[in-house]
């Protein structure tokens, strides 16, 4: 945990990303404690701030390649919930096996 006044700039450190993009399949392969507080966080930002159905616009994500030609995402398909990506960190009290 980063003990900051400014966490989330912190986070982001001295890249110039303006957006964290995360993977659904490694999202949802972290344990069912982790995904409830990762929600709620999720809604109380929700809540706070706009509602998506509002915005005049949507997202898209798509890989490049270090010379910034489009690539292959091999975890697009999220398999409706049931991919789970294998961690580097153990993750106990996972519903799903890694």
């Amino acid at each position: 945990m980063i003990e900051s006044t400014e966490p989330i700039h912190e986070w982001f450190g001295l890249t110039y990303f303006n957006y964290a993009v995360l993977q659904r399949s490694i999202l949802q392969s972290m344990s069912l404690d982790w995904q409830r507080k990762f929600v709620a966080l999720l809604e109380e930002v929700d809540e706070a701030v706009w509602d998506l159905e509002e915005m005049p616009f949507k997202y898209m994500v798509q890989g490049r390649d270090i010379e910034g030609k489009f690539v292959h995402d091999p975890y697009a398909d999220y398999q409706r919930g049931r991919r789970k990506i294998k961690l580097r960190k153990a993750n106990e009290g996972n519903s799903g096996s890694c």
